[in-house]
C-alpha cells in the first residue's frame, strides 16, 4: 500500500507516495491543521482519513542553527553540516539530532546522540554530519534537535547541487 499525507489547508501535498506506516511531520508555526492520509492500495483502490491536530509552541523551543560548507557543489561534492542548539541563550552539552536531506518531512537518519564540545579523543561525535547528494538541484535539509529532557527544535538550509 502507498500512503499519502497533506496539509489539507496549504492546499498541496506535503510529502511523497511512501510505503511506511508512520510519518513524522514537523509544523513550523502554531495553529490548528487539518491532516488527510491517503491510502492507496495495489489495485488502484483509495480511501482517505483525516483528523484535525492542534500545535502550540513549546515553553522553551531549543533554538537551532545550521550551517553547511560549502553552500554549493556538484553530486561529487561532500558537503559538512554543523547544528547548534541553544536553549536559554546557553548551548546544550548533550542531545540528539537527526536529518532530512531532501526536505520532505521524512526523516532519512535516526536520532543521532551528540556532545556540542566533546574532549579530543573521546570518541563522542560532534553536532556535524556529512552528506553527499545523488541529484542536482535546489536540496532543502532539515535538521531536528533533542535535548535530553526532550526539548526539540529544527532549522533548515539550502543547498545548491550543479
Amino acid at each position: 500500500m502507498r500512503y499519502l499525507m497533506w496539509i489539507v489547508n496549504l492546499g498541496v501535498y506535503e510529502t511523497p507516495s511512501v510505503t511506511q506506516h508512520r510519518m513524522d511531520y514537523l509544523f513550523a508555526t502554531p495553529g490548528t491543521r487539518t491532516v488527510t492520509v491517503q491510502v492507496r492500495d495495489t489495485k488502484g483502490r483509495t480511501t482517505v482519513a483525516r483528523t484535525t491536530v492542534t500545535v502550540a509552541l513549546g515553553a522553551h523551543p531549543l533554538l537551532t542553527r545550521i550551517r553547511v560548507t560549502p553552500e554549493t557543489g556538484t553530486t561529487d561534492t561532500i558537503f559538512s553540516f554543523f547544528t547548534t542548539a541553544l536553549e536559554d541563550d546557553e548551548r546544550i552539552p548533550l542531545g540528539k539530532m537527526r536529518w532530512d536531506w531532501n526536505g520532505d518531512c521524512v526523516f532519512d537518519t535516526p536520532f543521532i546522540a551528540f556532545v556540542a564540545d566533546p574532549a579530543p579523543g573521546s570518541g563522542d561525535p560532534p553536532p556535524t554530519l556529512t552528506h553527499q547528494f545523488a541529484t542536482p538541484g535546489v536540496q532543502h535539509v532539515i535538521v531536528q534537535v533533542r535535548s535530553f529532557d526532550g526539548t526539540m527544535g529544527t532549522a533548515a538550509v539550502d543547498v545548491v547541487v550543479q
